[in-house]
């Protein structure tokens, strides 16, 4: 598995153009130096009358295709967390791309505790930021530059089996003489760097945004994506959007290809530094290299998951019908390792 992740480090998506986000009038909407659109697939927003470079924010457009460029499940839109000079960009962000969810995957700041010390409605904390509060923390609106938001209802849910918590609120989003709803999934106990533990806490909840927002038929995208975000916008938010995918493909496919799905991410977002890159002269940076799915814990945390949802297809019966060409298993292998090694060889 180690052999894996580390094969998937970034080779020729180094040179992909990045020049938008190092702008100098783009570096503060940053939330990380080393953390960097690709130009080619970044969400551009409408220009503000008057204000200069008021197209950026440090997001991707993420999209499923197979190798012959066919798309198979959702649009996603990945970004940082909101910084406070963003804020009202942000909700710019999901009043444009028209999206009826937004799934947050940090927590206010990161402190490294067990879940089962976590208070979810505790906004200030002493250690490092990870997300700034971006929507009214009571029942009264607030306006987001010309974006008026609206909490109409919040609910605690979880999953049963594990500490693991999150917050639905229901919105509603006003622009001038325009109305719409937007559901928001808060995931609190997800630390920085780590995975989630036990896997099946993160398919319960992949499987919530999925009943809320289904993947569209094949064939026949969406044109309202899912917009992603943790904190910098590339480990956490990767995990959840390769399990979806995974999801989808085991559904659609019949198969999945998990280092397929992270190289695709990984060439949708995220301009990674180098050691000897310019940008680290900015300042001091802890790790240089960055990427989807950002650490090997949740790149196995993906394969835990395709191992529950397997196993639940197994235990309840379901076939998994004439596999497509190529593919290597129709039902789970008993040695792990070797499970493993099939799919990593679709």
């Amino acid at each position: 598995m180690s052999l894996e992740f580390e094969s998937l480090k970034p080779r020729g998506s180094e040179m992909m153009p990045w020049s938008a986000g190092n702008r100098g009038m783009n570096r503060p909407k940053n939330r990380f130096v080393n953390v960097l659109p690709f130009d080619h697939t970044r969400v551009i927003l409408s220009s503000v009358e008057g204000v200069d470079f008021s197209d950026y924010i440090n997001a991707n457009h993420i999209s499923d295709y197979n190798s012959s460029g066919e798309f198979r499940g959702r649009e996603y839109i990945a970004t940082q967390a909101p910084l406070k000079n963003m804020v009202n960009d942000f909700w710019r962000l999901c009043w444009e791309s028209n999206t009826t969810c937004v799934v947050m995957l940090a927590r206010y700041v990161d402190r490294p505790s067990s879940p089962d010390d976590f208070n979810p409605f505790q906004f200030s904390r002493p250690d490092r930021e990870e997300c700034t509060h971006y929507w009214p923390s009571t029942s009264i609106s607030e306006m987001y530059g010309e974006i008026e938001v609206e909490v109409m209802s919040e609910i605690l849910d979880g999953y049963r089996r594990s500490p693991h918590k999150w917050i639905i609120s229901e919105l509603k989003l006003r622009y001038k003489e325009q109305e719409r709803r937007l559901r928001h999934y808060q995931f609190l106990t997800w630390t920085h760097l780590e995975s989630v533990d036990p896997p099946e806490a993160l398919v319960h909840f992949v499987r919530e945004v999925r009943k809320y927002a289904p993947s569209p038929i094949l064939g026949n995208p969406s044109n309202a994506p899912l917009i992603v975000h943790g904190s910098a916008g590339v480990g956490r938010t990767g995990t959840f959007i390769a399990v979806d995918i995974a999801l989808n493909q085991i559904e659609k496919k019949k198969a999945v290809n998990i280092a397929s799905i992270v190289s695709q991410m990984r060439a949708q977002r995220v301009r990674y530094a180098n050691d000897n890159d310019e940008l680290l002269e900015i300042c001091s940076i802890i790790m240089t290299k960055v990427g989807m799915v950002h650490t090997e814990p949740q790149y196995v945390c993906i394969y835990k998951c395709v191992i529950v949802t397997l196993d639940e297809i197994e235990a309840n019966g379901i076939e998994f019908g004439d596999p497509a060409p190529g593919n290597h298993f129709e039902r789970v292998v008993p040695d792990r390792e070797e499970w493993f090694c099939s799919l990593s060889n679709i």
